[in-house]
């Protein structure tokens, strides 16, 4: 901008640079429409819907939890521990999100409650197994909680968290 001098024409200004200023007007004006148009793609997938919520299973330190599926009321997941120690009459409880988890030696009964005997897993091994049961069977409900392991070592009877698990029926 330039103001000219004379008194006749205080408070004036003439633009000199217009063209610059419409190129990057310009500019401007495409990257918010391919925004938008980004935006807009995303919220006709469905990318901001909670639909998009996965089966997923999230294993605390030392654990394995994959591969988990929840079908007509069972879900069967990949389960091992990598503690260094070898774990005798093991039972796997799955405990429903909110609910009262293990203590002591067997698992909490009631609606939503699954568990299953393992036997023995030693450190560094995996087995699949299947808690049945399970409240979310009609595909596309949800169900999460946690999945506790109940065993014995020379030490004793003890009980840990192994994973988290947020569950979608299929």
């Amino acid at each position: 901008m330039h103001h000219t001098g004379s008194a006749l024409n205080k408070g004036v200004c003439v633009i000199e640079n217009k063209k610059g200023q419409v190129t990057l007007g310009y500019v401007y004006g495409w990257i918010v429409s391919i925004i938008a148009m980004a935006v807009a793609t995303m919220f006709a997938e469905g990318a901001f819907s909670p639909t998009y919520i996965t089966t997923a299973c999230i294993a605390s330190s030392g654990f394995l939890c994959s591969n988990p599926v929840l079908h007509n009321g069972n879900f069967t997941v990949e389960i091992g521990q990598a503690t260094g120690t070898n774990w005798d009459n093991v039972v796997l409880c799955f405990v429903p999100q909110g609910s009262t988890p293990p203590t002591g030696s067997s698992c909490p009964k009631g609606s939503g409650y699954s568990s299953t005997n393992l036997g023995t897993l030693e450190s560094g091994q995996t087995a699949t197994v299947t808690f049945s049961n399970m409240t979310a069977s009609t595909e596309g409900e949800y169900e999460s909680g946690t999945i506790w392991a109940i065993y014995s070592t020379p030490s004793g009877v003890e009980d840990t968290q192994m994973a988290t698990a947020m569950l979608q029926a299929q």
